[in-house]
């Protein structure tokens, strides 16, 4: 469920109907060549080859998602997710997930970077001065891609969300940061300066609830999930690039995160490696009674357990208690 969350773009994004023009359509793609070069400069990697662009509609960026959502969790699969996360009391029991999911997932998407075809794909419908910054953060993926296999990283780890959920906020934290450093570039300012990554996107939470209705009606859990690629990956990113610089990032992707505690802990992962403990439950399904079958077997890693615990604690007790998860 949280590699199919990667698909969501965090930003606040005043959307406007529109047909693009063949005008318009050299208009973004120039647009995007003069933002690459900026992302350039800002991430310091020159592309391999050329990246390869495109200009899509509402309905084809939503038909690509849409078959993405479908190949990588067949409905089986989500249902039975849903069944654990409503018992888990993470989601409502009359919620429809897998429907839900495909309408907050396309309620917002400003366009997108394809591994597979290895195009950036720019949506016709926004206006060009709000779509840059997507277009920095999406041009970061491709160049992720040339230089490191994206889809390598995509691919969800079988049995461990929270793993899942540590490489991807890796990815998008990356791409985040990339974004606002464009974003603060004419003020001659960068995220670094920025004192909270996490509560600058929480700032922005009612803004985005009012804008995007769909997005307003998810479970906490949901949102808290699509927040954690961003805020909590570009502030783990952020701490790499306050101790060392792009160079340590680029180091990451052959020593990844292993863990969503060593995400929201960087000096578990740069200091003090902190690997998490790796439990075999082939003992407890053959202890299991005939009564009892497993549906789901993951891993309840420090973030959701945190998200689990503040249902029933104050936050600041579920961030404490969360810590001890391993």
């Amino acid at each position: 469920m949280k590699n199919l969350l990667r698909s969501y773009m965090l930003l606040t994004i005043i959307l406007t109907v529109s047909v693009a023009l063949a005008s318009d359509v050299a208009k973004l793609l120039e647009s995007a060549d003069e933002v690459l070069e900026a992302v350039v400069e800002i991430r310091k990697l020159k592309p391999k080859e050329p990246i390869q662009k495109g200009v899509k509609s509402r309905e084809e960026v939503k038909a690509y998602l849409v078959s993405r959502i479908q190949e990588e969790y067949p409905r089986e699969q989500i249902a039975r997710e849903e069944r654990l996360l409503e018992r888990l009391g993470l989601i409502p029991v009359d919620l429809p997930l897998y429907e839900f999911m495909l309408d907050l997932l396309t309620e917002q998407v400003a366009g997108y970077y394809d591994p597979d075809s290895k195009t950036l794909y720019i949506a016709d419908w926004i206006p060009l001065e709000i779509q840059k910054p997507v277009m920095a953060h999406e041009l970061t993926h491709a160049l992720q891609d040339q230089y490191f296999d994206l889809k390598k990283f995509l691919t969800p780890v079988e049995g461990n969300d929270d793993k899942t959920l540590a490489r991807n906020a890796l990815i998008e934290g990356e791409g985040f940061i990339i974004m606002l450093d464009y974003a603060l570039r004419p003020m001659g300012r960068n995220a670094i300066d920025v004192p909270d990554l996490v509560e600058l996107n929480r700032a922005q939470m009612p803004l985005m609830e009012t804008q995007f209705p769909i997005f307003g009606k998810a479970p906490d859990y949901l949102k808290e999930t699509l927040i954690f690629h961003y805020a909590y990956g570009g502030a783990f990113l952020k701490e790499i690039l306050t101790q060392g610089g792009w160079e340590d990032v680029a180091q990451i992707y052959s020593n990844l995160p292993e863990s969503t505690e060593q995400i929201l802990h960087p000096e578990k992962y740069l200091n003090a490696p902190d690997p998490p403990t790796e439990m075999d439950t082939k003992l407890l399904r053959e202890n299991l009674s005939e009564k009892w079958e497993p549906i789901v077997e993951n891993v309840l890693g420090e973030f959701s357990t945190y998200l689990l615990l503040r249902q029933f604690i104050s936050d600041e007790q579920a961030l404490k208690a969360s810590e001890g998860w391993d």
